[in-house]
């Protein structure tokens, strides 16, 4: 928690509203769809065991180097 700092800490404690990840992209990496807050939400409600969280994942992407990326696809 003495990264998150205390006002972070203060509004979210330790369940932050999204989820942090450092990658080192150096071959493809495979799709992942992902349910918006609602259908998290529900899908979380109805399976628990299956869905551990209710939570949407918002995904966002820092290239530090050359990089190509596919976004968007619709189910």
């Amino acid at each position: 928690m003495r990264f998150l700092g205390h006002r972070v800490v203060q509004k979210w404690g330790s369940d932050l509203p999204f989820l942090f990840k450092v990658l080192s992209v150096a071959k493809a990496l495979s799709i992942q769809a992902h349910p918006d807050k609602e259908l998290a939400t529900a899908l979380h409600k109805s399976m628990p065991d299956l869905y551990k969280e209710d939570n949407h994942k918002p995904e966002m992407a820092l290239a530090t180097t050359h990089f190509q990326a596919l976004c968007g696809f619709i189910a």
